[in-house]
């Protein structure tokens, strides 16, 4: 902030200044030096109140708050020379601010799925093994939907079995759950982590691969006609305390979650889309609704939807229309697919290196 130059001049009484007009004003260039001064010291007192702070502290206070945190820099770190460039590198604030996040969460669940990504820049799913466990319900403390038996009409719960969201009562493990041979989960103490270590990569509008082998109607969103699983594009959390859900995570969706939840899955920037070029009539085309689209088990190809639907099955990556209403014109795709890491083009930023001898 600039200041004014005379500021303390014009704190004197006004017989002083016009005394000092008179004799050439030595005093107002001497208290405009002191002002210089004053105005150093101010501003070293307003950054030393934002130093308190890792967000706003400047960059050679980073490594000191670290150090009150118990914050650990690699080994190389701590034999390299403290140079403030080196430290402002090797110690970096996000690292440093991430470990007071997690100092504050310590002993809840939240924590471990923030570490994960931290660590790891792996999304995740942290589940307390003995809020799964069956048990006698009380009869003055109901919890009618927990610890109970398996509902073999829930399909959904049945598709989300030995998974992360697994929802169904166990008996208890007696097995440590980090055994060599064969861990058990479900006890009181044991905390698990799920993991997703695959990244969702997209197919952005590209055409359809028809299987005319199979007959008319059929598609794969693969354009090599082979069979790929939809992953799903996750959506962030509702809050840091939050715990993930199957939106939030990039794993491959189930028939049975997109039934249920298909406006959560399906539009031009989800996780998959479908487009047809004079469909449902000569003429008319775009994306298609949401509400012509219908989930079905397609591995037989055996499925067929009824007049102005569309079936998918994001377990195959497979899309079928009815025989007589197919599609006149071209058939887009937009979905995800699943792979660990950048490799070759995609969409995604990267960048071109040109040797130095091919100028």
């Amino acid at each position: 902030m600039k200041r004014d130059p005379d500021r303390l001049y014009e704190l004197l009484p006004v017989v002083h200044r016009q005394r000092d007009k008179e004799r050439g004003e030595p005093l107002r260039a001497l208290l405009q030096v002191l002002g210089e001064q004053v105005d150093v010291l101010e501003d070293d007192i307003e950054r030393q109140y934002a130093n308190w702070f890792i967000e706003t502290c400047d960059d050679w206070v980073v490594p000191y708050i670290g150090e009150l945190i118990g914050y650990e820099a690699p080994p190389q770190v701590a034999a390299a020379e403290r140079s403030e460039l080196l430290s402002s590198i090797l110690t970096p604030r996000r690292a440093v601010a991430n470990t007071i996040r997690d100092r504050r969460r310590k002993g809840t669940l939240p924590l471990l799925e923030l570490i994960a990504r931290d660590t790891a820049d792996w999304p995740a799913r942290a589940v307390e093994f003995y809020r799964l466990l069956a048990w006698m319900q009380p009869l003055n403390h109901h919890r009618v939907m927990r610890g109970r038996t398996a509902d073999l009409r829930d399909g959904l719960a049945l598709a989300y079995l030995g998974g992360p969201f697994d929802p169904v009562a166990r008996t208890a493990d007696v097995r440590r759950i980090d055994s060599a041979r064969t861990p058990g989960w479900h006890n009181i103490p044991h905390v698990g982590v799920f993991a997703w270590r695959l990244k969702p990569y997209v197919i952005a509008r590209e055409p359809a691969y028809a299987r005319e082998d199979i007959g008319p109607g059929a598609y794969t969103f693969s354009v090599l006609g082979n069979d790929v699983p939809l992953f799903t594009l996750p959506v962030p959390e509702p809050g840091p305390e939050a715990i993930a859900e199957p939106p939030n995570v990039p794993g491959p969706i189930l028939r049975r979650v997109l039934a249920r939840e298909l406006e959560t899955y399906y539009g031009p920037d989800r996780s998959f889309a479908l487009w047809a070029e004079d469909w449902p009539d000569d003429g008319e085309g775009g994306l298609i609704p949401a509400d012509q689209v219908v989930v079905a088990d397609l591995s037989g190809w055996h499925y067929r939807p009824a007049r102005g639907q569309v079936a998918v099955d994001p377990e195959l990556g497979r899309i079928a229309f009815a025989t007589r209403d197919v599609p006149r014109g071209d058939v887009h795709v937009r979905y995800h697919y699943g792979f660990s890491d950048h490799t070759g083009g995609g969409a995604y930023p990267r960048s071109v290196g040109q040797p130095q001898q091919a100028r």
